[in-house]
């Protein structure tokens, strides 16, 4: 935020830095929920591991569930039907083979994935080559300061007019937010997996150890994490941020009365 204010030479009105604050404020939420929910199944954030304790029915209360029915359909102890499903700890739920190569390898790869990104962005779209240290800031958020006056005043930019600028920025734009959402949404693979993992062994148990209310709860909130969390990162968030966007262009930068003149003709 300071350093595209900075870029302005201080002539950023209050409107406008009100409107580039609601953008960061947005975008860097929806940066940290994506890194919460990446980091959920090792840490066991809102009590989602809650289903590891799957099968604690009440035996001590009722004798009926002393026995239980067993593979080949005859019914076995409690405590040997328990043995093929008893977990050492809540992280044997997430301790799989797929988790171990997901939660090392992801972030490297969404990092050499950004950094491609940015520089093909920059490359067909600013008609930039390379990386610059500014780039850095797209970790957090799609860049504004790659607008129009930008284009328009690169030597490499090709545009010999204000709409033509703004086009070639705003094409930009759109590729840098298609970029984040999509880093967004790669995050979410360890909620995936944990999702899939919880589902097999709810299936293989459901018919012998009936679910806990705590354990439907913990089943329906790793749901609610993965489904939400794809939608509001996937869909909501890209959309506010175009939304705050084209009303930072149109209404809160300091030349959007002049773009507004000339991209209305």
């Amino acid at each position: 935020m300071f350093y595209v204010s900075s870029r302005l030479d201080g002539a950023l009105s209050l409107k406008g830095r009100a409107i580039l604050f609601a953008y960061f404020l947005v975008s860097s939420l929806g940066r940290v929920s994506a890194l919460l929910l990446f980091l959920t199944p090792v840490l066991g954030l809102f009590g989602c591991l809650t289903v590891s304790a799957f099968g604690s029915v009440h035996a001590s209360k009722n004798a009926v569930f002393d026995y239980v029915p067993g593979s080949n359909g005859s019914f076995v102890s409690l405590e040997d039907g328990w043995a093929d499903f008893r977990l050492g700890s809540k992280s044997d739920l997430v301790d799989t083979a797929a988790m171990s190569i997901v939660m090392p390898c992801l972030p490297a790869l969404i990092a050499l994935f950004h950094g491609v990104g940015v520089a093909c962005i920059r490359n067909r779209s600013l008609g930039s080559v390379g990386l610059d240290w500014r780039d850095v800031y797209s970790v957090v958020c799609p860049p504004l300061f790659h607008d129009w006056m930008q284009v328009l005043s690169a030597d490499d930019g090709g545009c010999k007019s204000i709409p033509a600028a703004w086009s070639k920025s705003r094409r930009a734009f759109l590729q840098f937010v298609g970029l984040f959402a999509v880093e967004n949404l790669l995050l979410l693979a360890p909620i995936y997996i944990m999702k899939r993992t919880i589902c097999q062994r709810v299936a293989a148990m459901s018919p012998v150890f009936p679910l806990l209310p705590e354990e439907e709860r913990s089943v329906a909130l790793v749901d609610a994490l993965f489904y939400g969390g794809g939608v509001t990162l996937g869909a909501l968030l890209p959309t506010l941020q175009l939304s705050i966007a084209t009303l930072y262009f149109g209404y809160g930068h300091p030349w959007a009365r002049l773009l507004n003149s000339l991209t209305s003709k």
